[in-house]
């Protein structure tokens, strides 16, 4: 029981959240209209060694995300604890296998949408947790600044060709994790 556990803990997280949800009644249609009463807080977990997390609403700095209402609940694992990356290497440990863990749901168009994201930690050391993740057409380096209790995503276009590519702004889009009503509001 305890190995299932620990093999579907994630799992687990994202379907009480979503139940959370609906059972808040956080998410509702009226009259084709998606009215959210409930974002999350910002949360920032840095008190279990070899454990950093947050919890909140991506918002963009400077302009508008394409979908201002999102929660995400991030959690990055370093197996050895709070050893500094640098150390592991010089040690000759692989550190490639070490990952964020990042769900997040989004309403869009009335309809709740659901999904997990693996980001590879590049980077773990007393002041920031540093993971990357390489998509079709954006590559995004997330950080968790564990001295500023803050996290933030800079997403960077690296392919605009294709039906799913092009049109996309080659500008390098900036956000951050805040309180989820915070979010709505910011322009």
């Amino acid at each position: 029981m305890q190995n299932w556990l620990k093999e579907n803990w994630f799992k687990i997280v994202v379907i009480v959240l979503f139940l959370a949800g609906i059972i808040s009644g956080g998410f509702s249609d009226i009259l084709g209209r998606t009215t959210v009463t409930s974002l999350p807080p910002f949360l920032f977990l840095d008190n279990v060694p070899g454990l950093v997390g947050a919890t909140g609403t991506f918002a963009a700095k400077g302009e508008e995300l394409a979908n201002k209402f999102n929660s995400v609940e991030i959690q990055c694992f370093n197996k050895y604890g709070d050893v500094a990356f640098d150390d592991l290497k010089q040690a000759g440990i692989n550190t490639e296998e070490m990952y964020c863990y990042i769900a997040q749901g989004d309403v869009i168009k009335g309809y709740l949408s659901t999904y997990l994201s693996l980001f590879p930690i590049t980077d773990w050391d007393k002041e920031k947790v540093v993971a990357e993740k390489e998509g079709l057409c954006r590559k995004t380096i997330m950080t968790l600044d564990r001295r500023a209790k803050s996290v933030t995503q800079t997403s960077t276009l690296i392919n605009n060709e294709g039906e799913l590519c092009s049109g996309l702004s080659p500008e390098p889009i900036q956000s951050y994790l805040t309180n989820g009503f915070e979010a709505v509001s910011v322009n």
